[in-house]
């Protein structure tokens, strides 16, 4: 899913891990450079060792690199930021503000504060342009490919949404509040995997309500952020019709 999303031809894998997918850009998105970065020396180890036994260390360049501050300008055209948490991600771009002024595109896959993340994308105008997600070993999974607003894809897919929001009559605080926390491109998509999500969700939402039967304040504070994330889910259920 991650990969996919993936349309430049030099890439930066961010926190590589063992560079699995480092190695599956260069061997089935034909990807003619990687970059596979990490901060931590033991993994980087078993990435070179995994990137020999592919046959691909001609094409894969192992970098140590707290996120992007080793990557040097144009030397990649995306970076991949993919299985960590929401804040780190925004705590690597944050740190990246070279590579997005100049305008380098990002896929990312946040594990966790995935609004937080949406709503960052925002804040260093990029547009979200590719949104997908799925279930695996009992996981929800998200990734978002971003590019900078400037950019012929940002416009487009820009206008397409604009356009879905106009002809559903879209333009309230509820919907805004639902494309915030799911994502308007899924919406937009009535992704079955959203859907699966959000009736989980919503199951979950009940089993937790159910058992705050205490007067505390704080039982009350919790049933009513319950109750307004019941409305959103129940809002984004109604779109993916």
């Amino acid at each position: 899913m991650v990969a996919d999303m993936v349309h430049e031809d030099t890439v930066a894998d961010i926190g590589c891990d063992h560079a699995f997918v480092s190695i599956y850009l260069r061997q089935n998105r034909n990807i003619s450079r990687v970059f596979a970065m990490d901060v931590r020396k033991g993994p980087l180890e078993i990435a070179r060792r995994n990137i020999a036994l592919a046959g691909e260390s001609d094409n894969i360049i192992v970098r140590m690199s707290n996120g992007l501050e080793k990557l040097e300008i144009n030397e990649a055209s995306c970076a991949v930021i993919a299985g960590m948490g929401g804040m780190l991600i925004i705590s690597i771009l944050e740190n990246a503000k070279k590579h997005i002024q100049n305008g380098i595109s990002f896929v990312l896959q946040p594990q966790s504060d995935i609004v937080a993340v949406r709503n960052y994308v925002k804040e260093i105008n990029y547009c979200i342009v590719e949104e997908n997600m799925l279930f695996e070993e009992g996981k929800y999974y998200t990734a978002f490919r971003i590019v900078p607003d400037t950019t012929k894809e940002a416009t487009e897919i820009n206008e397409i949404n604009r356009q879905f929001i106009k002809s559903n009559g879209y333009d309230t605080e509820g919907a805004k509040a639902v494309f915030d926390a799911y994502g308007l491109n899924l919406i937009r998509n009535k992704n079955s995997c959203l859907k699966d999500y959000l009736y989980d969700s919503l199951e979950t939402n009940m089993k937790i309500y159910s058992k705050l039967n205490d007067d505390s304040i704080n039982s009350q504070n919790r049933k009513m952020q319950l109750e307004e994330e019941k409305k959103i889910a129940l809002l984004a259920l109604k779109m993916c019709e």
